[in-house]
């Protein structure tokens, strides 16, 4: 089997993509899975536009031309591809590195409790909001 190689300008880690979001800098984004996966567990406030009328369209809605776009499928096979045909129109679109599966993994830490005889640390799970 022949790997393709991948433009890393085209991805963003699931790591880089939570300290954005954080930062308060959030981009549009897009899960290209189709409708009843994204209805069944998806990014808060991600929009759904399946890959496959992605790929089909000849183009996007122009109010996100001038808008970072970050696409989400769910191993970030999908997303790359439509990260590439998004970009070949002129947007400014990158895929999530290992989809919705990467982002599953993903945790913020937040130190609870803390004094020289005990450290409390809470975990967060942040594509399910779990809490540890």
């Amino acid at each position: 089997m022949r790997t393709m190689k991948r433009n890393s300008d085209l991805e963003i880690s699931p790591e880089r993509f939570h300290k954005q979001i954080q930062s308060g800098d959030v981009p549009l984004i897009v899960d290209v899975r189709n409708s009843q996966a994204y209805t069944d567990w998806n990014i808060f406030n991600s929009i759904n536009f399946p890959i496959m009328q992605l790929l089909a369209a000849r183009d996007f809605p122009d109010q996100f031309k001038d808008k970072e776009i970050v696409l989400v499928c769910g191993k970030g096979n999908d997303s790359y591809a439509g990260a590439e045909k998004l970009k070949a129109l002129g947007y400014n679109a990158k895929s999530l590195v290992g989809g919705m599966t990467a982002w599953n993994s993903v945790f913020d830490t937040v130190e609870v409790v803390s004094d020289t005889d005990l450290h409390f640390i809470q975990l967060r799970r942040v594509a399910k909001g779990c809490l540890s």
